[in-house]
């Protein structure tokens, strides 16, 4: 039997220190989470959130997402497309799960990249959030760390609407709703 292990952001990170201390912080508001969160993100040289995002694959699942009639149906051809490419990668499993939560969407297609934000940004907060919770804390109760999870999320998924108004390239669309996020301006 497997156990899973949570792995939490670097601590000898400066800018993931200053995005857990948002999170832990009660004072700083849910903006401002975000955008610590997305800040640490870009700066993130292990993990490189934009290029992992930026796969043309990820792309090719909001295409599945858009052509196919049903949720199953563009899942199934999501995995074939992804083991054929030999490419199964943290993106591709983010990508898959927001393919079928777009299908809550009448535009898949945007509904599709709100998704992939949502889940790259609550994976990002789940790997710190256990640790946070006490008295000390913004999440003083495991009650407390799913509200507060739930107002990030939906903070994530205003933010990328924003962005979403006009549809260009996938990398030029995920670096736009990246900065955005991180309120980096270029």
């Amino acid at each position: 039997m497997g156990t899973s292990i949570t792995q939490g952001s670097s601590r000898n990170s400066n800018s993931w220190q200053a995005a857990v201390a948002a999170m832990r912080d009660e004072r700083v508001p849910i903006d401002r989470v975000v955008r610590e969160i997305w800040r640490a993100a870009r700066r993130d040289e292990e993990a490189n959130w934009l290029q992992m995002l930026q796969a043309p694959l990820i792309d090719t699942c909001r295409s599945i997402a858009e052509q196919s009639g049903t949720a199953i149906e563009a899942l199934g051809a999501a995995n074939s497309t992804i083991a054929a490419a030999s490419d199964i990668t943290f993106a591709t499993e983010i990508a898959k799960r927001a393919l079928v939560k777009s299908f809550q969407f009448e535009d898949r297609s945007q509904g599709f990249v709100e998704a992939v934000f949502a889940e790259a940004t609550n994976y990002l907060l789940s790997r710190d959030l256990a640790g946070l919770i006490g008295s000390s804390s913004r999440c003083a109760t495991i009650s407390d760390a799913a509200r507060f999870k739930s107002e990030v999320l939906s903070a994530v998924r205003s933010d990328v609407r924003e962005v979403l108004g006009d549809t260009a390239e996938w990398s030029v669309m995920i670096d736009r709703t990246l900065q955005h996020l991180a309120r980096r301006r270029s």
